[in-house]
C-alpha cells in the first residue's frame, strides 16, 4: 500500500523547474527559502526530481525520482545524501513538523 503523501515542494533536474505547494505561502519566507534552496540544490546533486513530502501523519520524508533511462542518477548515493540531510536537518525538520500539526492538521499541542 502507497502512503498518501502532501508535497511541500520540489525541483526537476529535468524541466529546471520549482514548485512550492501554494498551502504552504504562509510558512515564513526563511523557511520558504530553505525549502527552495533545498529541493534545487539536491535536484541538480542528485540528478533528480527532488521532493520534500508530509505523510498522513505529518512526518516529512524526502523522495527522488528520476527517469529509467538516467544512467546518472545513483540510486544508493541519494539514499546516503538524503539520510546525511535528515540528520544535518533535524531541527529544521521537526520545527516543519510541529508547524504542520498546528497550522494544517489543527491539533493541540
Amino acid at each position: 500500500m502507497e502512503k498518501s503523501k502532501n508535497v511541500i515542494g520540489g525541483a526537476s533536474v529535468y524541466s529546471k523547474k520549482y514548485f512550492l505547494n501554494p498551502e504552504y505561502n504562509k510558512l515564513p519566507n526563511q523557511v520558504l527559502d530553505e525549502i527552495h534552496e533545498l529541493c534545487v540544490f539536491f535536484a541538480q546533486k542528485l540528478h533528480c526530481v527532488f521532493t520534500i513530502n508530509f505523510s498522513d501523519e505529518g512526518k516529512i520524508y524526502f523522495e527522488t525520482r528520476a527517469m529509467e533511462t538516467d544512467y546518472n542518477f545513483d540510486e544508493i548515493g541519494a539514499k546516503l545524501d538524503v539520510d546525511k540531510l535528515i540528520r544535518d536537518k533535524e531541527a529544521f525538520i521537526a520545527s516543519l513538523e510541529l508547524w504542520h500539526k498546528v497550522f494544517i492538521r489543527k491539533e493541540r499541542i
